[in-house]
């Protein structure tokens, strides 16, 4: 997932190539300036589907490390890059080229209501209802997340062993699940391109 969106984005295929673009459910997105949801919008709890976030900004008191390539746009720091996205951390011209044709790129999104979870973070309420599957015991569950015995599994039902949500700080201020991520980011896409005039 994370990796098809950035390659939508990073990528030159213009959309009258037919080519669609479907991802679903991404641990963390590519932001496309240092704004991110405001603390509202990234409640430690389910805010289910119908989750609604209009308010922008940069985080409180974090470091730069939040916007730094895979999070966001920012390749000064140590970051990792790789060939295919080397140009645009060189050229900012290409980076600007590539921020204007986003938007006209054949991008869908599709989010799981009940991807909800996040066992390696503290301070989650975890929703009971989806979160504590019988019959698993994911790890790592740093926080000892249980309900009746089961520890919190937030990849169920594709793995019954590994809990894998991106905890990380860049995650994190994106949301504090993939459906609320998800459901973020694209709301954050309206917000970024509405003065543009673009969809």
């Amino acid at each position: 997932c994370q990796m098809a969106l950035r390659w939508a984005f990073f990528s030159s295929v213009e959309n009258s190539a037919g080519i669609q673009v479907v991802v679903a459910d991404c641990g963390s997105y590519l932001y496309l300036n240092s704004l991110r949801p405001t603390p509202e919008c990234t409640v430690t709890r389910n805010s289910g589907p119908d989750h609604k976030c209009d308010s922008f900004g940069q985080p409180d008191g974090s470091e730069s490390s939040y916007n730094e390539y895979k999070y966001g746009l920012d390749f000064t720091g140590s970051v990792d890059t790789n060939s295919y996205v080397d140009p645009f951390a060189i050229n900012s011209k290409l980076l600007i080229d590539a921020i204007d044709a986003f938007p006209s790129k054949n991008v869908r999104f599709l989010f799981g209501k009940w991807d909800v979870c996040m066992c390696g973070a503290a301070g989650m309420e975890n929703d009971p209802d989806y979160c504590f599957p019988t019959g698993t015991d994911c790890t790592p569950n740093y926080f000892q997340f249980s309900l009746n015995d089961v520890l919190c599994c937030d990849t169920y039902p594709d793995t019954f062993v590994d809990n894998v949500a991106d905890s990380h700080l860049g995650g994190m201020v994106q949301g504090s699940n993939r459906l609320q991520r998800g459901l973020n980011y694209v709301q954050y896409l309206q917000y970024f391109y509405a003065p543009r005039g673009d969809p």
